[in-house]
């Protein structure tokens, strides 16, 4: 493996789990703030839902921006994954 691999691999593990704890905590404010309608809506629609939620009820914001930024990290560390297995894929 090279080093970009184990960079990508760093930086997917810690973008996914920012984001799965960005949902989590936005998913609790959901059930918290808004009831179990707002909770289901992030649990099934999370980064979608969890937009509206932060507009409708003007709180969470930094729940809202923790799972943006882990997914923004998680794209950047797959992407490098993604253009070896197309290029595996067009040899």
């Amino acid at each position: 493996m090279e080093s970009i691999d184990f960079i990508s691999l760093g930086a997917i593990a810690a973008g996914g789990l920012m984001f799965f704890a960005g949902w989590i905590w936005l998913m609790v404010a959901g059930f918290k703030n808004g009831g179990l309608t707002w909770g289901i809506l992030i649990f099934l629609f999370n980064w979608f839902a969890g937009i509206v939620f932060c507009l409708v009820k003007k709180t969470s914001w930094a729940a809202l921006i923790m799972m943006t930024v882990g997914g923004i990290i998680f794209g950047v560390g797959i992407a490098p994954f993604i253009s070896k297995l197309i290029g595996s894929l067009v040899k």
